[in-house]
């Protein structure tokens, strides 16, 4: 479980790394992938990429606990040291996937409206995936 999880991590680091925001939608978890389409998850991140997109990132931890994860993560290309962060995974339907811990700035009835939000919330400007 534990190897798979980090694979998974691993791969989402990579694809947002790489800004491809649309192949990063098909690793969101199930229940997140109902709640946001893949047009206002492109269409945000592409808007609004936070500061820490195309820069790599270093796995720093994995704790494993039944069928969630929880990974610690560090911006290596970042220009100041910005610590870390801890991101959550869950195992469903065969495979781990990425599990956003706030999806309230994907729900304001338009992109303009999302882009804005996540904007406010200071997500444009920071190193973490939001």
């Amino acid at each position: 479980m534990k190897t798979g999880a980090r694979a998974a991590a691993a791969k989402v680091y990579d694809l947002y790394s790489a800004r491809r925001y649309s192949a990063f939608w098909n690793l969101l978890a199930p229940a997140t992938k109902r709640q946001i389409s893949r047009r206002v998850w492109v269409s945000v991140h592409e808007a609004c990429p936070s500061a820490g997109a195309g820069e790599p990132r270093v796995i720093k931890a994995l704790t494993v606990f039944g069928n969630a994860a929880i990974v610690t993560e560090a911006v290596t290309g970042a220009p100041a040291k910005p610590g870390t962060a801890e991101d959550v995974f869950s195992f469903a339907d065969g495979r781990w996937s990425y599990s956003p811990q706030d999806l309230s700035i994907y729900h304001h009835g338009s992109v303009t409206a999302d882009v804005a939000a996540a904007k406010a919330a200071g997500f444009c400007t920071s190193w973490k995936i939001y």
